[in-house]
């Protein structure tokens, strides 16, 4: 009798230790709670992300395209599936009411699956070669952002994706952001002096896709005065220097850049003494932009070929300044800047140049 009453007492109690399990569980998942015990707390939305989703003055709609299908679809992709759709719950409960969550299983030849392709959600191939959707578009208003195809590689980004597409649909016109470098972040034009212009980096392109950058100049402070040092040593070449003035054209140009680097396009005005550009060496040298081509009653190969210009590098007005040298000048215009030479006859130009020569000689 003691051992029929142990075995009863023993299957009550597992009984009821399986219904209290079952209870917890049902309960866990209807909460929609979870822990992240992973390093670095992968999984925890960061203080920027819940600002951004507490500051929604409006609805938002984010829709989920899943493909629900248990037949070829793998377990690992099926758990991103739902980490994914945990991401997306757990937006939903730090915006509130402000973000509508729409959720669909796109099937073949459905009307889940047009709308999805509207929305710019594609589908992944697998390998049983079936087709699986796993996107999500955002929109407010005329406004729209998609992830048309979240994968695995991209799970440690996801967060920032969509608080980005978030972000660019909640607000109607981009913040400006300034940029204070000490070095070309964001890109630098020609060098006249190396011949070489830097590309923006990545990150001031990452910037420019979600504000307005604009560069901010570093500020100054007067140190003093100090003894004379002698010239500063410039590194520069030669100029281009128009030989004559008139109407800049593509023959005459494709002569004179085969030289140097040109500042000028044509039809561009020159007059004597302008530089059109850099030689490519370290003497000045008078060149003719505006001759033009001698038209002739011989046919040739090689007449009709068009003629290749090098698109030009016209320097700024910073650039003109720490370009020009002892002898030349920065002429500002409502509409153009020029360079220009101090002295624009050519002859008087050769005898000055002549006359510092022998100067440093005698020295």
């Amino acid at each position: 009798m003691k051992k029929y009453e142990t075995f009863l007492y023993s299957a009550a109690g597992l009984a009821a230790l399986f219904i209290i399990l079952v209870a917890f569980n049902y309960l866990a998942s209807s909460a929609a709670v979870r822990a992240d015990l992973t390093e670095g707390r992968l999984y925890t939305l960061s203080e920027g992300t819940k600002k951004i989703l507490g500051k929604l003055d409006g609805p938002v709609k984010l829709r989920l395209y899943v493909s629900q299908s248990d037949n070829a679809i793998p377990v690992q992709l099926r758990s991103f599936a739902q980490r994914v759709e945990d991401l997306v719950r757990e937006f939903k409960s730090v915006a509130g009411p402000n973000l509508i969550i729409e959720k669909y299983n796109p099937k073949p030849d459905s009307d889940e699956e047009d709308a999805a392709q509207l929305d710019g959600v594609e589908p992944q191939t697998l390998f049983s070669g079936e087709q699986f959707y796993l996107g999500l578009s955002v929109s407010r208003l005329d406004r729209k952002q998609s992830l048309s195809n979240i994968s695995q590689q991209r799970e440690r980004l996801l967060e920032y994706d969509l608080i980005r597409a978030i972000a660019r649909v909640a607000n109607s016109e981009r913040p400006t952001i300034g940029v204070m470098s000490a070095v070309p972040v964001l890109g630098e034009p020609m060098n006249f002096m190396t011949r070489q212009s830097n590309e923006p980096w990545v990150l001031a392109n990452e910037l420019k896709r979600d504000f307005n950058v604009k560069p901010v100049g570093m500020n100054t402070e007067f140190l003093g005065y100090r003894g004379w040092v002698g010239e500063i040593a410039r590194s520069r070449n030669g100029a281009l220097v128009a030989a004559e003035a008139g109407t800049a054209l593509s023959y005459g140009m494709a002569n004179a850049q085969e030289r140097g680097m040109l500042f000028i396009s044509p039809g561009d005005e020159v007059y004597g003494g302008m530089v059109v550009g850099l030689h490519a060496k370290d003497t000045d040298l008078d060149v003719n932009v505006c001759r033009a081509k001698q038209l002739t009653n011989i046919r040739s190969s090689t007449s009709d070929i068009a003629v290749k210009l090098t698109p030009p590098s016209p320097p700024s007005l910073e650039r003109s300044l720490s370009l020009i040298n002892n002898d030349e000048m920065v002429e500002v215009t409502p509409k153009n800047i020029r360079i220009r030479k101090t002295e624009l006859n050519p002859n008087l130009r050769a005898r000055e140049a002549k006359r510092a020569r022998f100067a440093a000689m005698e020295a």
